[in-house]
């Protein structure tokens, strides 16, 4: 069961575990979102624009009063433009909801390979760069040595048609140990899809860290 759904969902109550939208209403659930689904594409969008393989996590917390919004990302260049142009997303706050007061804090990642969703991310990009072949056993060796210290494990699974073979195929690649049944194991995880003249391509990445 712990292998067949979302690791993140099943630690929701677990203490190292925060939920990336806090809000709540009775009335304007639906509002609050397509608000949220709103804000979130704006900043992916921007951010795919400037860096391709570059990936973002966003925190969003709304109360009737004030929203407030916090970006982690590790491309610096990135956040150095979305403060520059923050008005930006406050004209698509101020259009989709009544707050008065927002406010927008931006964060750099250091640890980039700390990050399911990092990784995923140079996954895809390989796969539509045709380079799936040679990057992850050169992903893997980067990781392990950069990130030895905190991490005591990852798991990759690539499905799709490899080099536009007639059926789909699984590759699969791990490194120590992720235990998905023991709910006190800290695991990130991230899922991403993309398209390419072979067909769409799925890759999901499990990070287990101390």
């Amino acid at each position: 069961m712990g292998q067949k759904s979302n690791p993140q969902a099943l630690r929701t109550a677990a203490p190292y575990q925060q939920h990336e939208s806090c809000w709540y209403h009775d009335k304007y659930y639906s509002h609050l979102l397509s608000q949220d689904f709103m804000i979130r594409s704006y900043i992916e969008k921007r951010l795919k624009g400037c860096f391709p393989s570059a990936s973002a996590k966003i925190f969003l917390s709304s109360s009737p009063k004030e929203l407030k919004l916090r970006i982690f990302s590790h491309g610096h260049l990135f956040l150095k433009r979305l403060k520059k142009k923050s008005y930006d997303i406050s004209k698509i706050l101020k259009k989709s909801s009544n707050t008065t007061s927002f406010s927008i804090q931006c964060y750099q990642i250091k640890n980039e390979y700390k990050s399911a969703l990092f990784l995923a991310n140079l996954l895809t990009q390989a796969i539509k760069r045709k380079k799936m072949m040679s990057l992850p056993s050169l992903l893997f060796l980067r990781t392990i040595n950069e990130a030895s210290d905190f991490i005591k494990g990852i798991r990759v699974s690539c499905v799709g048609r490899f080099k536009g073979s007639e059926r789909t195929r699984k590759k699969k690649f791990q490194w120590g140990s992720t235990s998905l049944h023991t709910f006190s194991e800290k695991i990130e995880y991230s899922s991403q899809s993309i398209s390419t003249s072979y067909g769409t391509f799925g890759v999901k990445v499990w990070v287990c860290y101390y």
